[in-house]
């Protein structure tokens, strides 16, 4: 696992790339995310690779909670609880 600043890198014009590459991917909180604040969470990047970023909530998410990324808080991925399946 690495870390980078993904939302930085897909946001670079020079990319090509888009932030809207990682909404919808999910994810796993490493740490406990308090409501408004900040936590680190990884995920699958569109290569594949393992990455652990700082992520935010607007809800409480418990470390080990799998999540999606739905959109950016300033410079962070915007993380919310994912729905169980079925």
């Amino acid at each position: 696992m690495y870390r980078v600043d993904i939302v930085g890198r897909l946001s670079n014009p020079q990319s090509h790339k888009s932030v809207a590459a990682i909404i919808g991917a999910q994810a796993q909180a490493v740490e406990d995310i308090p409501a408004g604040g900040h936590g680190q969470i990884t995920f699958r990047d569109p290569s594949g690779n393992l990455v652990g970023i700082v992520a935010s909530a607007d809800v409480d998410v418990p470390r080990g909670t799998l999540v999606r990324i739905v959109g950016t808080k300033g410079l962070n991925p915007l993380v919310v609880p994912d729905a169980p399946p079925g």
